[in-house]
């Protein structure tokens, strides 16, 4: 699935909730690094992941 064809984006932190929202029929669109917010500010991975659009038509209205 290409971005402008996701009707929804989510982010998610963890292996666990990432293969859950993908069983859930969510596509893995890209794998990167956030902070946790902590004092220690550790660095997680976070899954980017989008749901196709109900109509199928693009993200962005063209003119």
């Amino acid at each position: 699935m290409q971005l402008h064809e996701a009707g929804e984006v989510v982010q998610v932190v963890g292996h666990g909730n990432a293969n859950q929202r993908i069983k859930d029929g969510w596509v893995l669109l890209a794998v990167t690094s956030v902070s946790d917010g902590s004092e220690m500010n550790r660095q997680v991975v976070a899954y980017v992941l989008g749901k196709p659009r109900d109509d199928g038509g693009d993200f962005f209205t063209r003119a």
